[in-house]
């Protein structure tokens, strides 16, 4: 089990124009635990960050034009390999994911990567 972490960037015409984002930030900082299995089924359909496997790729679901603000909303899935988890107990892990599970979910993802990536926002109001 591991956690992942999601973010999103806000592309308008005048950001793109200049190379850049006009927001991004983080939908869940702290990051929601899966398995394996529960992860490959929220990722499919999401673009791996690279065309082979290697540890630290991430996944994004590239979002459609929204025809009323001419935005782009896209949303990144990131897995944690662990992290310290406080000042008070230093030599302490958050829940990560090994290098044969990231693997295991890289492969899963691109060979059933068919439907719609499930997004965690979907109840964001924010992005209603």
């Amino acid at each position: 089990m591991g956690i992942i972490r999601t973010t999103y960037e806000i592309i308008t015409e005048e950001s793109a124009a200049e190379g850049d984002v006009a927001e991004s930030g983080y939908l869940d900082e702290e990051g929601t635990e899966y398995d394996v299995g529960e992860a490959i089924y929220l990722l499919e359909g999401c673009e791996p960050s690279a065309s082979f496997f290697h540890v630290g790729i991430w996944y994004t679901m590239y979002g459609e034009q929204d025809s009323h603000t001419g935005e782009y909303e896209n949303v990144s899935y990131h897995l944690s390999r662990g992290e310290r988890s406080s000042e008070k107990e230093p030599h302490a892990l958050t829940s990560g994911w090994t290098e044969e599970e990231e693997r295991r979910i890289y492969e899963g993802v691109t060979r059933k990567g068919v439907r719609e990536c499930v997004s965690v926002s979907d109840n964001d109001e924010r992005l209603q």
